[in-house]
């Protein structure tokens, strides 16, 4: 792969340009729009007529296009400071990121929302800086018990054995 200038003038990897971003971005992209289309839920048809995963589909479709758009773009062979700087533990941060939030949906619908989401947020919360311990628990079930208040207002059941309504 040939080497690309960024905005401090140093020679960065093909990878950490605008194009080779736009080009992993478009494949996550169509990896999603191949499991919406594989699956049955987005085919459920509502009571108003439109179907489950509409809006899933169509932001997917929309999001495509733009980075597709940006693999052709004047911009494609540029980079900036932040970009160039990427290592591959920043890659496994987030791709550890994405599988911990897979886990927390799987266990939040199979086992119980309230139960499971205080744990998450709390080690969330901690992660990102919020201190001390006390307030990132606080603030978790805070929030747990105030989504999922919402939640019930409007109509949505979350998964819960501890309140079984």
């Amino acid at each position: 792969m040939s080497e690309h200038t960024s905005d401090s003038g140093a020679q960065t990897p093909w990878i950490k340009t605008n194009q080779g971003m736009a080009v992993c971005t478009s494949a996550a992209v169509g990896v999603l729009l191949i499991y919406l289309l594989s699956s049955d839920w987005v085919y459920e048809k509502l009571r108003d007529g439109f179907h489950l995963g509409t809006f899933s589909v169509v932001s997917g479709i929309t999001m495509l296009i733009c980075t597709v758009s940006m693999i052709f773009d004047s911009e494609k062979d540029k980079t900036d400071e932040e970009m160039a700087a990427l290592t591959w533990r920043d890659w496994g941060v987030a791709f550890v990121s994405v599988v911990a939030c897979f886990v927390y949906f799987q266990l939040a619908w199979s086992f119980d929302f309230l139960v499971v989401s205080p744990f998450f947020l709390c080690a969330g919360m901690y992660l990102l800086g919020v201190r001390p311990l006390r307030s990132a628990i606080t603030s978790s079930v805070i929030m747990t018990v105030a989504i999922y208040g919402i939640f019930r207002l409007i109509g949505i059941s979350l998964p819960s054995v501890i309140i079984p309504f």
